[in-house]
């Protein structure tokens, strides 16, 4: 079973939402300088000091949408989501998902979206900037958001270990 990890920042929750598959497991890090937790219906991590985090809490049923929260006051999501069976995700598929201008946009910020190793290395950081509002998310507006079909594609292909 796949473990994905969970990071808590300052700004919220990273990725969220934070999909699984049934029998999965998330792993919330907390890089912060303060006490946090993530506490949902049916798990809490209890308290994860700082540069540390919690044990993995494992989801064995599927559930589209599980909220959780954290001491802090941030919020997120746990999508459990059963398939029928695990579909590999290769490079070509995620490089695809990238238009010539998200690569100029990019570029600048020290993200090579043309390059297979750079883009595993900052997964996280794009699936951050493809769901997030504002002027710094991607593609850049007014061009629409990806959609979840997109997201999806990149966060399962992370979680696979980024496979050419």
């Amino acid at each position: 079973m796949a473990q994905l990890i969970v990071n808590i920042l300052n700004s919220g929750f990273s990725p969220d939402p934070a999909t699984v598959s049934p029998g999965d497991s998330i792993v919330w890090n907390n890089p912060t300088m303060e006490l946090q937790d993530a506490t949902g219906a049916t798990f809490a991590t209890g308290p994860i000091p700082p540069g540390s985090a919690s044990l993995p809490i494992t989801f064995p049923v599927a559930d589209p949408g599980q909220t959780y929260r954290s001491s802090t006051g941030l919020q997120g999501t746990v999508r459990v989501i059963a398939t029928a069976g695990p579909t590999a995700v290769r490079w070509p598929q995620v490089r695809a998902l990238f238009t010539d201008e998200d690569v100029d946009h990019m570029g600048p910020l020290g993200l090579d979206l043309n390059d297979q190793t750079t883009v595993c290395q900052n997964a996280d950081e794009i699936l951050t900037r493809v769901t997030s509002e504002g002027d710094d998310r991607m593609p850049p507006p007014p061009r629409a958001k990806w959609t979840a079909d997109k997201v999806d594609l990149l966060r399962n292909w992370k979680n696979q270990g980024c496979p050419a």
